[in-house]
């Protein structure tokens, strides 16, 4: 397996159960002794290529999500990127490429899947930039390991972002791309397209699936017959549709089929 891809899973399988505050760890005698800083390198502290690179949590309480009370003094165990063991038995065996946290008063939590997570923000007036470095490391942070889009204002360097994620360039959360923001004129936003008819909606809503979108975003303008016809090549493309709503009432949009 490629270095930077096991790098990236281990460090995002971790993340799926966020380690809250671990600004301070302690090592077994065993482990290895190591900040949370040095995980991004995770990879580098191996000292054996033979030996499956492992992480242990020990002594942390964890919330599971499915409504159960917390569970204390857990021993999570981590191995190439998978979790393999969660219980409250005494650590004592470790290989030369464990490493092990202290999490003694620390929570560990399931992570979140969010569905309206931008890439972007406004940097002056109806004009928005990619933050494509600090918001995927920020989004994981707060606790989100999928996040969907909901509409792009630059999709291309959002698929872009997505698949250096998927190959260990990047960290980042698994994303769910969406398209750019399928919406009619009167928007002084230049980065937003504006539609021009069906035949139009047809043409973006194929070129956009092919290129890897998963859902699309119709916007404040889009025009009936244009959102309609997006529902429906969409759905042709097993790919859904949402929107922000306003020249299209909420029954009209759900009449059509929106999702």
């Amino acid at each position: 397996m490629n270095g930077s891809v096991l790098v990236n899973r281990v460090v995002r399988t971790l993340l799926i159960f966020i380690v809250i505050f671990f600004v301070q760890t302690n090592a077994s005698a065993s482990g290895t002794n190591v900040d949370f800083d040095s995980i991004c390198n995770i990879n580098n502290n191996k000292t054996s290529k033979d030996e499956p690179l492992s992480l242990i949590i020990k002594d942390v309480d964890v919330i599971d999500g499915t409504g159960s009370p917390s569970i204390t003094g857990q021993n999570l165990s981590i191995t190439d990127g998978y979790f393999v063991e969660l219980n409250k038995d005494k650590i004592d065996k470790t290989s030369k490429n464990t490493i092990i946290l202290n999490g003694k008063g620390k929570t560990i939590i399931p992570g979140f899947v969010m569905m309206h997570e931008h890439i972007f923000y406004p940097t002056s007036e109806n004009n928005y930039m990619e933050m494509l470095d600090s918001f995927p490391a920020l989004y994981l942070a707060g606790g989100a390991t999928t996040i969907r889009t909901a509409g792009s204002m630059n999709a291309t360097a959002v698929l872009n972002l997505k698949k250096r994620i998927e190959l260990g360039q990047s960290i980042g959360p698994d994303i769910d791309v969406s398209a750019p923001y399928m919406n009619g004129s009167g928007l002084p936003i230049l980065k937003m397209r504006e539609l021009d008819g069906v035949e139009d909606v047809k043409r973006q809503v194929d070129y956009w699936v092919k290129e890897g979108v998963t859902s699309f975003k119709a916007y404040t303008n889009i025009r009936t017959a244009e959102l309609k016809a997006l529902i429906n090549q969409a759905h042709r493309n097993t790919v859904k549709v949402t929107g922000h709503l306003c020249s299209v009432t909420y029954r009209d949009a759900a009449n059509m089929g929106i999702d």
